[in-house]
């Protein structure tokens, strides 16, 4: 007699929820032995997402899922590769054929939409000119899948401005990359026509994390020009991470702030390096905006009165609900005595973003955390208080924020 359907999936259901990552698999290996029914279901989730990391040998475990996946008929359709919607590698200096390969048969067909991560090297940089052919076109395929819908890309440099041309993607995560302007050639794109794909690219949510300040915007965008227009007009979610203090009016983050107006609801900033002073954050007719984010890198970056001014330059933004400011704290302000904290605290601006708050622009503001960590590890025998304390004597120094009504006024220490 047949077990009911319902039964299977519980089975499986319970089996994947297995807090242990080594026990689920293992479980569902198990079952995936039992019969065709579980195998299907128990494959969904074991193939689901796939990481092929550093390790000893990568390139040996890269050719031993290959021949997996060759040894499946069906692959492609209803096997394996058909089952992976995440995929996450490391790419190899030398012999990255393994993983060209399984990237050839990734995300083909009708299915979920799917997300691949690709990371290269940080040192020394890989270029796009350096890449094998075989790898090169194994990229491209993957990335003009219509199943994939987002891409994150870690340490490339000098991607052809076109790369993204007649993409799905709506999800895309730059970290550390730049783009030259040169083109690939017609002849790859006349391979993938017919998909339904737009020349243009439309995205959802954008993360961008520059170590230098190169050009990145022209990857965005199929139009010819030196200094093109990117359609940001869908984009939903921006997170800019710098590394850099080089900035002028004419920033990748201006540049994405001016062109996302109609629908931005998400915006989160980080920086390393305190940035230049003419930076604006171009926030008027935002008014989809309900989420900020600011977060300062080092102790040099950003103080609190910093971000006050930059929270300062916006006009009143209706949707604008949820502040979150994160900065890193030396070790003076966790000293044992009240005084010397409160003199920390105050140095760093605390007195300029409690005034700010008294302005009535901020009026709508529902949820504002304050997010403290400490920049240098103490020494094993360091006399610290509890969080709890260090949250209660931060707070007592933004008096005026502490009694407003609508606002929910929180502070997190994280002490490591």
């Amino acid at each position: 007699m047949s077990l009911p359907q319902e039964l299977f999936d519980m089975i499986i259901d319970e089996s994947f929820g297995l807090p242990n990552e080594s026990e689920r698999t293992g479980a569902l290996t198990s079952l995936s032995l039992v019969s065709r029914t579980f195998r299907e279901r128990a494959h969904n989730h074991l193939f689901a997402s796939i990481t092929f990391g550093r390790g000893e040998d990568p390139t040996t475990a890269a050719e031993r899922f290959l021949s997996l996946l060759e040894d499946d008929p069906n692959t492609e359709t209803t096997g394996v590769a058909s089952r992976i919607t995440w995929f996450q590698c490391w790419i190899p200096r030398h012999n990255a054929d393994p993983l060209t390969g399984i990237l050839k048969k990734l995300f083909i067909g009708e299915g979920k939409l799917c997300s691949l991560s690709l990371l290269f090297t940080h040192s020394p940089r890989i270029r796009w000119s350096s890449l094998s052919e075989n790898l090169a076109e194994g990229v491209f395929q993957v990335c003009h899948r219509p199943r994939l819908a987002s891409l994150s890309l870690y340490n490339l440099w000098d991607i052809p401005r076109n790369f993204l041309r007649n993409t799905f993607i709506t999800r895309l995560f730059l970290h550390n990359v730049s783009v030259l302007n040169n083109q690939l050639p017609e002849s790859l794109f006349a391979g993938i026509s017919g998909q339904g794909q737009s020349e243009t690219v439309n995205l959802q949510m954008l993360h961008i994390a520059c170590i230098f300040n190169k050009p990145v915007l022209p990857l965005l965008t199929t139009s010819k020009e030196i200094d093109p227009t990117v359609n940001l007009s869908e984009l939903r979610e921006f997170r800019f991470i710098s590394h850099s203090s080089k900035f002028s009016s004419k920033t990748i983050l201006e540049k994405i702030l001016m062109g996302s107006k109609a629908h931005l609801e998400i915006l989160k900033i980080s920086f390393e390096q305190a940035p230049n002073r003419e930076l604006v954050l171009a926030l008027q007719g935002h008014n989809n905006l309900h989420t900020f984010g600011l977060t300062s890198l080092s102790p040099s970056a950003t103080s609190l009165s910093d971000m006050a001014t930059l929270l300062g330059q916006a006009e009143y933004l209706p949707s604008l609900q949820v502040i979150k400011l994160r900065f890193p704290i030396l070790p003076s302000v966790l000293l044992p005595d009240d005084d010397g904290t409160f003199l920390a605290l105050d140095s760093l601006g605390s007195q300029a973003l409690d005034y700010l708050f008294a302005q009535k622009k901020f009026c709508n503001i529902r949820t504002l955390t304050l997010e403290v960590y400490n920049y240098y590890a103490f020494p094993p025998d360091s006399h610290l208080r509890t969080l709890e304390e260090y949250e209660a004597l931060i707070r007592s120094r933004f008096p005026h924020i502490a009694t407003l009504e609508n606002l929910t006024f929180s502070v997190h220490v994280t002490i490591h």
